[in-house]
């Protein structure tokens, strides 16, 4: 999709009463917006809607719960043309006899 046709569509999105309310006070630099429960799949799509409705925007922090979630976003926000940067956890210290998670691996 260019980036044209990519940008309408996101703004088309941002314009729909159930974001537009939410985002008027973050335009305004009077308040944060806070999306509670996005489902994971979604949340690439609504940081670019975000980003695109303000793209005078320097920051904006996403939380997930683990390495891979964070490196899955990177990946799809950079379908949407979102450049993102992942911070890393710090280093875990194990202590004697102590296995490290696979899972957060």
């Amino acid at each position: 999709m260019p980036d044209k046709a990519l940008s309408r569509w996101l703004t088309r999105a941002s314009e729909q009463p159930a974001f537009h309310d939410r985002l008027v006070p973050a335009a305004s630099g009077e308040g944060c917006v806070v999306f509670d429960h996005i489902d994971t799949p979604a949340t690439a799509w609504l940081l670019a809607v975000i980003l695109d409705r303000h793209p005078q925007a320097k920051r904006c922090w996403i939380l997930v719960d683990s390495p891979k979630q964070r490196e899955r976003l990177a990946m799809e926000l950079e379908l949407w043309k979102v450049r993102s940067e992942i911070l890393p956890d710090p280093p875990v210290v194990l202590l004697e006899g102590e296995v490290s998670d696979p899972e957060g691996a």
